[in-house]
């Protein structure tokens, strides 16, 4: 089996100290808060001017759910409700030691600081400060604190693709608003899912001058791609949760367990086919992790062949064969194909492993004494 590539690494950089993150780790720094969307960023593999903000990237913005000026919105929010907290600290000393009868003429320094910072963030305060209805201290105790409603929604957010109810003179007859249905979250797609589902959009134009190889093969690697995004899909669903050091550290208990040449049979038996169990739910772990690994490097591979073709299509006279210029492409696709199919079942493997692994041991410690 061909080893998985390496997962893509992101540098960011912020107040002059810079860090390397891999994808999965970046999103989770994005979900939890810890990157507020202000600092620069680039991938690994491209040169220091390619810095750019992680706001504008398709990662914050897909973690966040909102489009590029949503994104520069939740950048707003974030450098003032920080300087918020600032000033509010600033007042709470002041306040506490002036109520004691300590000289607070120190604090003109600090006056100074929460000046400088304001105008770094003044722009941001200007954005926020339209969008609101109301004006004078209570809209500016809005921005800096979050409190009562906008005005007008900012693009990108939720309240952009909801209708709204015409203004009437008369009181509307009230309305019964029905209670939203709880659905669970569904799982972010993979940032190399969506270049690949780019890079396929970038073909539209090009299909019309294309021959019926050229389009055949793309329509197959776009069908090939979308059952390959499926199957990536159900992997982590039967992936989540699974903590391979907490097997590895049950398996070692049960061994030292088994160990004890007091146990009787029955509890002997019992243990052996835990261990069984164990040992069973840690190579479907394994393996699904593997086949995971491969179908990623699959993708990687499709999306560089893509990316070459399409630059071809371009770049070359329009006597090339269609059929010679594909042929990379339609090879990755079959190789593509061939690992799902072994992936299936090895999800088959691991989602009977979790429903049941110690019938499924039992089982087969039963068949081996008969």
């Amino acid at each position: 089996m061909a080893p998985a590539s390496p997962e893509p690494r992101f540098v960011i950089e912020h107040d002059d100290d810079s860090t390397s993150y891999t994808e999965r780790r970046l999103i989770r720094a994005i979900r939890q808060g810890d990157l507020t969307g202000a600092e620069q960023f680039r991938r690994d593999d491209e040169p220091s001017s390619a810095l750019r903000p992680l706001h504008e990237s398709r990662l914050f913005q897909h973690v966040h759910g909102v489009d590029a000026v949503g994104a520069e919105r939740l950048v707003d929010v974030s450098r003032v409700r920080r300087f918020s907290r600032h000033l509010t600290s600033f007042v709470a000393v002041v306040v506490g030691l002036t109520v004691m009868g300590v000289n607070t003429g120190w604090a003109a320094f600090w006056l100074i600081f929460l000046a400088v910072n304001f105008g770094r963030i003044a722009p941001s305060f200007g954005r926020l400060y339209k969008e609101r209805s109301d004006n004078g201290l209570s809209a500016v105790l809005g921005v800096l604190y979050g409190l009562g409603e906008r005005s007008t929604p900012a693009l990108g957010s939720p309240e952009d693709h909801q209708d709204r109810e015409p203004e009437v003179a008369a009181t509307p007859a009230p309305v019964a608003v029905p209670v939203p249905r709880w659905a669970p979250p569904q799982p972010l797609e993979p940032p190399l899912h969506l270049e690949l589902r780019d890079e396929l959009a970038r073909f539209e134009p090009l299909l019309p001058t294309m021959e019926d190889a050229g389009r055949e093969a793309i329509e197959g690697t776009r069908a090939a791609l979308n059952d390959l995004f499926e199957r990536r899909r159900e992997l982590g669903h039967h992936l989540d949760g699974e903590d391979a050091d907490g097997l590895l550290k049950e398996a070692a208990e049960l061994e030292t367990e088994l160990a004890d040449p007091s146990l009787d049979a029955q509890t002997r038996e019992a243990l052996a086919q835990t261990l069984d169990a164990v040992q069973q739910r840690q190579g479907a772990i394994a393996d699904a992790r593997r086949a995971d690994g491969l179908l990623r490097a699959r993708a990687r591979a499709a999306l560089h062949q893509l990316k070459s073709l399409r630059l071809s299509l371009v770049s070359t006279s329009r006597t090339t064969d269609d059929t010679l210029q594909v042929a990379p492409l339609d090879k990755v696709v079959a190789a593509l194909r061939a690992d799902m199919a072994g992936a299936a079942e090895l999800e088959e493997a691991l989602a009977e492993a979790r429903r049941n692994p110690v019938a499924q041991a039992a089982a087969a410690a039963q068949r081996r004494r008969h």
